[in-house]
């Protein structure tokens, strides 16, 4: 990535995009994408997630698409069953494992529902879109004889009064970074809650947030993660994400965070993964990972999408 890019490096999974999360309140209409059915993402359908190239960490190869969790610890996906992988196609005797085909996260916020990040399918082509499949129930990617697989039917974007979708990255910044999927089969794992006008305080400045995914776990080697990790965040001031975004950082649709001693980060692979706060009665989905530094450094401010 260049200019502004270059420091919001766009979080997704594939070697050409990183990403944080923005945040905003959804109105779903069914975008341009149109309805979709179930499958997987052949090479001419990938997507380039982002329209410049992530700049290589120092002494480092490119990092894999979609999001991870730099300095973050090993989990069970019990403790988050909410969480979702995205993998591209699945070939016919292609030996390509899960891992592998693992381009970003997802939140389960209904049993065929699936959140995500916009950026992460935005240039998938209709029927790239029908041959996604999203993973539910599975701590390692690569342990398929856990957890429930279902194809995707179609892609829902936000869109405005022109039915135009409300996406776009100026400077390089994903703005209205959210899209659904709904599902061809719904899936049996428990779902999370999107945050109410009256839980806004789980997502004010000083608040801990938590957030999951696969995601590259050193950025100078660009590998993601067969096991899920997760890391604590706090959310920050949007001062301090303005400050490395300028004025393409909104406040109204974006969560600014980092680690709560600038000690963690997400990364390339986690794109679209689920940012989460704890209230009362257990977890609300406050955010999704979008986009920050090109090299996951945990001293810089990341961007989430805000729900």
């Amino acid at each position: 990535m260049v200019g502004i890019a270059q420091k919001a490096g766009v979080r997704t999974g594939s070697r050409r995009h990183g990403l944080l999360i923005l945040a905003l309140t959804l109105a779903f209409t069914l975008g341009p994408g149109g309805p979709a059915s179930p499958a997987s993402a052949s090479p001419g359908d990938s997507p380039s997630l982002s329209p410049t190239a992530i700049p290589p960490a120092p002494d480092a190869a490119g990092a894999p698409a979609g999001i991870s969790i730099i300095n973050g610890r090993r989990t069970k996906i019990g403790d988050w069953p909410w969480q979702v992988g995205l993998l591209g196609r699945k070939r016919a005797r292609s030996r390509a494992t899960p891992r592998s085909r693992f381009f970003c996260g997802g939140s389960l916020i209904a049993p065929d529902l699936v959140l995500t990040a916009a950026h992460c399918l935005v240039d998938f082509k209709k029927r790239g879109i029908r041959r996604i499949e999203v993973v539910s129930g599975r701590t390692h990617l690569n342990r398929e004889s856990t957890g429930v697989v279902s194809a995707v039917e179609r892609a829902i974007f936000p869109v405005n009064s022109n039915g135009k979708r409300r996406f776009r990255e100026p400077g390089g910044v994903p703005s209205w970074d959210v899209a659904l999927l709904k599902l061809k089969a719904p899936l049996t794992s428990a779902t999370i809650k999107i945050a109410g006008p009256d839980e806004a305080a789980a997502s004010r400045p000083g608040g801990p947030v938590f957030t999951t995914g696969w995601g590259v776990t050193d950025a100078r080697n660009g590998r993601g993660s067969n096991a899920l990790k997760f890391a604590k965040q706090v959310i920050l001031p949007n001062r301090l994400c303005r400050s490395t975004t300028g004025r393409f950082y909104q406040s109204a649709t974006m969560n600014c965070l980092g680690g709560p001693g600038a000690n963690t980060s997400t990364c390339f692979g986690d794109s679209g993964g689920p940012l989460v706060a704890a209230v009362g009665d257990g977890f609300r989905l406050v955010g999704l990972t979008s986009n920050g530094d090109p090299y996951c450094r945990a001293n810089i401010p990341s961007v989430d999408a805000r729900l």
